[in-house]
């Protein structure tokens, strides 16, 4: 089963402004973080999804020094989070007071991709892919609408070459990818220029039995993420609105639902496992209007 051009599209659809309108829509052992220089890689099909190896996954960030997974998003059940943002977007309203359009924007859900790759060749033409070390990894790169994001290019690249009868996951005639990578603000790298390689070539030396090694070695990344427990961001909500209020150790991050994981809110960060050099003090923002919002927050 190849990729699916309906899925392409329709991941694409996001970046169309007026489409947009009308819709209005720790696992770091399994990831890679792409080191400046070029790359070359290539996208492993994603045996859960073989039509969509592109997974978008929607967090809440910083909330209590925790990260969820929205259950809004993605289980149909009443966020806390979302909740909460929405009364305090209305606060703003009322108010017009910048604080709580900060809080509001910063506990807002924000959106990651994960493409599962290996990485052929890197800056100094070495493979981080050989007969010892076959495992894929999920490589997280940023949702902005942006035409010129990264995440735009690798679909269109994808829808391309669809519309050639060409998929690049295929394991005998597929095309890798060429990433340039560079460092920007507060020496953050990001993903600049992405091409496709037209020349078509196999997943990895080998045949096909080499091929279901690596297809295998995906993780499916719902357990790597699962949908946070929607009394746990309660909590974690409380605790941040009431600091005071509570014993919670914040440093004991669940690795079940939730994860110590935060976002890089420049738009073409490559990992989000570090802090944004722009981050709010949501903690002091929390405490000043904890006697405000405290009861909205359910």
């Amino acid at each position: 089963m190849a990729i699916n051009l309906e899925k392409i599209q329709s991941a694409l659809d996001r970046f169309d402004p007026d489409k947009k309108k009308s819709n209005n829509s720790s696992g770091s052992d399994n990831m890679i973080k792409l080191d400046e220089g070029e790359h070359t890689i290539r996208i492993v099909p994603y045996k859960y999804d073989e039509e969509m190896p592109f997974r978008e996954f929607n967090f809440h960030y910083r909330i209590n020094d925790r990260t969820f997974v929205c259950p809004e998003k993605h289980g149909n059940q009443k966020c806390p989070a979302c909740s909460f943002v929405k009364t305090t977007w209305a606060e703003y309203n009322k108010t017009e007071d910048d604080t709580f359009k900060d809080l509001a924007k910063s506990m807002s859900v924000s959106t990651r991709v994960f493409i599962p790759i290996i990485v052929k060749e890197g800056p100094n033409k070495d493979s981080l892919y050989s007969s010892s070390n076959t495992q894929a990894r999920w490589w997280s790169i940023s949702a902005s609408n942006s035409p010129r994001s990264t995440y735009n290019k690798i679909l269109n690249a994808a829808k391309i070459a669809l519309k050639r009868n060409i998929d690049i996951t295929d394991v005998n005639q597929g095309m890798d990818l060429i990433v340039q990578v560079e460092k920007g603000f507060n020496d953050w790298v990001y993903p600049v220029d992405i091409s496709l390689d037209i020349t078509p070539s196999t997943l990895v030396d080998g045949n096909q039995q080499d091929f279901d090694v690596v297809i295998d070695s995906v993780e499916n990344i719902d357990n790597i993420f699962p949908v946070s427990d929607v009394n746990e961001i309660k909590e974690a909500l409380d605790a941040h609105l009431n600091p005071a209020g509570t014993n919670e150790e914040t440093d004991n991050v669940s690795m079940g639902s939730t994860k110590s994981y935060s976002s890089a809110k420049e738009d073409e960060a490559d990992l989000p496992f570090d802090e944004s050099p722009i981050a709010k003090d949501n903690d002091a923002i929390g405490k000043k209007f904890a006697g405000i919002l405290g009861s909205n927050s359910n």
